[in-house]
This record gives structure tokens, sequence and C-alpha cells, in this order.
């Protein structure tokens, strides 16, 4: 699951933080607000930012959260980047090592909504890394921490992806990093999951911090991992530095969370994707012109880019993330309406079910309907990994009326799953040359089924056009 970045805040003091992490479970009273209670807090209270603490038992082994970005003020319900935690009085380096073997509790407090509590573990090997190279970007590797139990959950070793829509998710990590046998070597990751890193600040300042114009949920940690890699620097999972985070049942924020994923998701698109763009507006099944999302002027992370002389996005795929599924080859997608069946789109149906059918047009990626250059007609989400799989191929087996959904790669000829499709004309098999068409049917769902049969005369329209000719 994708994590909300933490809001900024400026710290007033510094806070002890007394772990209460025992034998993998939190310490604590049944009741969860009292467990919250126990954690040192940072609250927003009309616009100035208050720290809190009972106690502060030993200051050479602190954590003081710093402000990370200057002159910002707070109001309640802001999503802000994460601040900087950096080491108050500065232990020496044998009592960095001692102290850092223990998880560190933090928990931000912003009422009335929102409660983000985590736990840092062993903050050595971070800091080592990047005192070896103030370029990269550590990601401790991220764990559980159940909800109504507040036991741990430790999570297998993973990289962080994304697919085209810039949703988050965890991938396998490089082949390279399996074959060294050492889980507790630092893991190749192309981008991260949630806001939780490492970083040297003065570096950070200098790559644009996190980009101010992302509204409310998604895309921030994505665009970084983008930027970071292209502008020469590099991003990594460290597993011997760990985070716990509570996810919370329930986000608090705009309940659209759909909405500002996309729009975050198109404005790193923008920046930082090249003609690669395109997979964005495909994944989420919207036009490349006048998408009806406004993600803001981008005119400022541009002229970034530019003056940093970042690297294209087509190196960052070879380099960085060649697990990604390249759909260059498509010349239109979208949804697709027949002249016979005003209001209805083509649809993959039920994955088990194998058949593409008709369906009251929604716009979503079931609807998603991508025409290549080599006449596949690909119906569903791109599978944008080589960990997911691919949309399946419309495919004219012959053998009956009823057109099939197949893996691309499992059809009996290849011709079978090729077609001949011009804007507001046929949907012609190259194999039989019979043609996609709708007809009437009291059996079908809508009163409408899919057939393939002699052409008609039927005209078929999609609704965006990347490259334009008769294939």
């Amino acid at each position: 699951m994708c994590l909300k970045a933490l809001p900024q805040f400026e710290s007033r003091g510094s806070q002890c933080l007394n772990s209460p992490y025992v034998g993998g479970r939190l310490q604590a009273g049944p009741d969860l607000g009292e467990k919250v209670g126990q954690l040192p807090r940072v609250a927003v209270r009309g616009g100035a930012t208050e720290a809190a603490s009972d106690s502060d038992p030993n200051p050479s082994l602190c954590l003081s959260l710093k402000r990370l970005l200057l002159g910002s003020q707070l109001s309640q319900g802001d999503f802000l980047p994460l601040p900087q935690l950096t080491i108050h009085n500065r232990p020496s380096l044998s009592e960095l090592q001692l102290t850092t073997a223990l998880p560190f509790p933090v928990c931000f407090h912003f009422p009335p909504l929102l409660t983000l509590c985590g736990f840092l573990h062993r903050v050595e090997p971070a800091l080592t890394r990047i005192k070896e190279d103030r370029k990269r970007i550590i990601l401790p590797a991220i764990d559980n921490i159940k909800y109504n139990s507040f036991e741990v959950q430790q999570y297998a070793n993973a990289a962080h992806g994304y697919n085209w829509g810039l949703w988050c998710m965890y991938i396998i990590p490089p082949q390279d990093w399996l074959d060294k046998g050492d889980e507790s070597a630092p893991i190749r990751t192309p981008a991260m999951i949630g806001c939780s890193f490492v970083v040297d600040r003065e570096y950070f300042g200098e790559i644009g911090l996190l980009d101010p114009g992302m509204e409310v949920y998604g895309g921030e940690n994505i665009e970084l991992g983008m930027r970071v890699w292209q502008c020469g620097g590099s991003m990594e999972v460290l597993p011997c530095s760990r985070v716990a985070h509570i996810e919370r049942t329930k986000k608090p924020y705009n309940n659209d969370i759909d909405y500002y994923a996309k729009r975050n998701a198109l404005r790193a698109a923008e920046v930082w994707m090249d003609d690669f763009k395109s997979h964005v507006y495909m994944a989420w099944n919207i036009p490349m012109t006048n998408p009806g999302v406004d993600f803001g002027d981008v005119s400022e992370r541009v002229a970034l880019r530019q003056r940093l002389q970042c690297r294209s996005f087509k190196w960052y795929l070879e380099n960085v993330y060649p697990e990604m599924r390249i759909y260059n080859n498509t010349i239109t997608y979208g949804e697709v309406r027949n002249s016979k069946a005003s209001g209805y789109c083509l649809d993959q149906g039920a994955e088990e079910d194998d058949k593409a059918i008709l369906y009251p047009c929604h716009g979503m990626s079931s609807q998603l309907v991508r025409y290549s250059t080599e006449g596949l007609l690909q119906l569903g989400p791109l599978g944008s990994t080589a960990f997911l799989p691919d949309s399946k191929c419309l495919v004219d087996d012959g053998k009956g009326r009823t057109p099939t959904l197949k893996k691309c790669e499992d059809t009996l000829r290849p011709a079978q799953r090729l077609w001949d499709f011009t804007q507001n004309g046929p949907i012609i098999s190259r194999d039989t040359g019979r043609c996609l068409e709708v007809e009437m049917s009291k059996d079908a769902n809508f009163g409408l089924r899919l057939v393939v049969q002699r052409c008609s005369g039927q005209k078929w329209m999609i609704r965006n056009w990347i490259k334009h000719g008769r294939h």
C-alpha cells in the first residue's frame, strides 16, 4: 500500500524517543489511544507547530526533528513532505553502534484526524551509505504494525516499483542482488513506497526537494525516484535499516484519492517521462489532449530538470527499471464504441471468462483497448511490468461466433490475434476475414452480444489516437 507523505513541520526543542517496542510488540495498554499516547507527539494547532514530551531522560541519545523546508506555516489538514531526522547532540560512534540496534518510535499527531506512527530501527547503516555517497537516497525496509494488537509483522525484502499508472508496489529485487545471496546488501530500487527515506539535507535541496505542486495523495514518491536516478543520484532499500508503520483503516483526507493520484501521476509524467508519458495517459484511460485533469504549472520543475542536466527516461528504463513493459507500438487506445450500441463500450468482462463483452461506458481500465502497429487489439489494464500479466488479445479462432480473450502468445496461429481497424470503420480479422460486430440478443447482458461474422457494415470508434494510419 502506498503511504501518504508526512506533513512538514519545524521542531521546537529535542524530543527523546524512548522505545516501548520489546520482543516484536509494543508494550502498552489495550486501548489504541492509550498506546499512541505513550509516544511523543508533534501537534499542529492554529497554524503553529508544537512539540510535546513528558521527559527528556537521555539527551545524548535523542533524535531531534529538524525543519527541512523554511518559512512554511501549517494549518490543520495540510499534507507536506517528510521532515529530516537528524541525531541530536551527536553521540559518539560507539554510542551510535550500541543504540541504533534498538528501534526508535516516532509518532506525529495532526489533530483532529491524523496520527502516523513508526519505528526507525538501526540508523547507522543508512548514515554509512550516505557518508560513502551523498547522492544516495536510502529507504529503510518497511514492516507493518498491526492496528489492533501493535504486533510488528516483518515483510520480506523487496525493491519498490510502480506500474504505468504510477501506483507504487513491491517488486522482486534485481537479479544481481539475488545472486549475491546476502540479505543485508542494499537493494537497488527504481522508486519508493511511501515517503520514508534518509537523505543528505543539502543534496535534497540541490535536486529540488519534493515537488510542492503535488496535491493530497500519491505521486511524490515515484517522482522523486525518477528524478534522483535521472539526475545522477541513486536510490536503494537497506534491509539493515527498518521502519515499522501503522496503516490506518481509513484515510482521513479527500475521499477522491484516485483523482489526486491521477493528477499527480500526470504531473510527474509531463516533467520526467518524455515520450513515455503516453503510457501514463493510457494506464488511466484518458486522452493526452484535454484529459480533464488540471495538474498545475510544471514550468519550474521542467527548468529544474534542464538545470540539473538530467538523463532521459529511456535511459532510466534501460538502466534502472528494465522490468517495465514498453508500449511504444500503440497506434490508438481508450474506449471503443459501436455505431449500433450507443453508450456501450468494449469491455474485458470477468477475467475468468476470457470473453469480451459490451458494458455501459465508464472509462475505467477494464474498458482500456489498445491497438498496436502489429494489429493486436488488447483489452484491460496495462500489464505494466514483467511481474504482472499483460492485457489479453482479442482472438477470432474461426471455430465459433464468439470472440475470445487469450494471452497473446497462446494463440494457435499468430494471425488469429491480428485485426485491421480504421476509425469509424469495421474491425476485421486478418485470419478469417470476419468482422467484430454487435447483435441484439435477449439472452445477453443489456440485450447486446459481441460476435464475429460476415461483415455487415457496422462501424467502430476509438477515443484516443497516438499515431494515425491504417494497419
